[in-house]
This record gives C-alpha cells, sequence and structure tokens, in this order.
C-alpha cells in the first residue's frame, strides 16, 4: 500500500488537478488512521467519525503530538529520515518521521517549478548524519 500511495501522490504531484486532491487526501487520512496509531487515537478523542466526508474535515494534529509521540505509517525500522523541530521552547524536539525523501524532493521540486524558479541542486540533509540527498 504504501508504493502505491506514493506513486499516487506523486503522480498528483506531477499533474496537480483539483478534483484529484480531495479522493487522494481522503485515501491519504484512511491510511494514516489506520497505520498510525497516535493518530487513530486522536481522531477517537476529537470524535472524528471513521469517513469523512471532506478533505476539510481530516484533524490535523496539534503540535505537542510530534513531541509525545513517535508519529509515522510504517514500521519503526523502516525511518529513512527524520526531520527535528528546534526545541527552543525547552519541551524537547518534535520529531516528524519519514519513510525517504522522495515525497519532500517531489514536492520542493515541483512548487520550484511552478513558481518558474531556475532549476538548482538543493540538499536534504541531517546534521547528525552529514548525509543528504541532492536534487
Amino acid at each position: 500500500m504504501i508504493v502505491s500511495l506514493e506513486a499516487e501522490i506523486l503522480r498528483f504531484l506531477s499533474e496537480p488537478f483539483e478534483d484529484k486532491f480531495e479522493p487522494l487526501a481522503l485515501k491519504i487520512f484512511d491510511y494514516q488512521r489506520r497505520e498510525n496509531l497516535p493518530y487513530a487515537r486522536y481522531c477517537e478523542f476529537v470524535e472524528t467519525p471513521q469517513q469523512v466526508s471532506s478533505w476539510k474535515r481530516i484533524p490535523g494534529l496539534p503540535q505537542q503530538a510530534f513531541k509525545r509521540s513517535e508519529l509515522r505509517s510504517f514500521p519503526v525500522e523502516r525511518t529513512g529520515a527524520e526531520f527535528r523541530t528546534s526545541g527552543t521552547t525547552g519541551e524537547g524536539h518534535g520529531k516528524h518521521l519519514l519513510l525517504s525523501l522522495r515525497l519532500y524532493e517531489a514536492a520542493i521540486q515541483r512548487g520550484w517549478d511552478f513558481f518558474r524558479l531556475p532549476r538548482q541542486s538543493f540538499m536534504l540533509r541531517s546534521p547528525e548524519s552529514k548525509l543528504g540527498t541532492g536534487c
């Protein structure tokens, strides 16, 4: 499911037709709610029905959730990247855990292209590992 959903998102980023947005957003919501237990619990807490009729009814997580929970919709051993908040509030770092950087890279490049900015290499990297990926 992860691979096919990623492929659908990449297709949408390549051809962002408005009528394709909502069905894809609802599919992503269903997947994340099913595969991400902390998110599923949050949806129950805020009384979100199992099926929502609009992307506007999909609950966003509060910022604190990224500090208090390991939010991911894939097995922990498959974590390929992690973004952290600065931690300047003194409450610890928030973490955004990713299977890979593929969707981030595609979204950044599509935004860049949309605004007709000149193509240049960019790099996403982890300060701890000194590794990154260029696009």
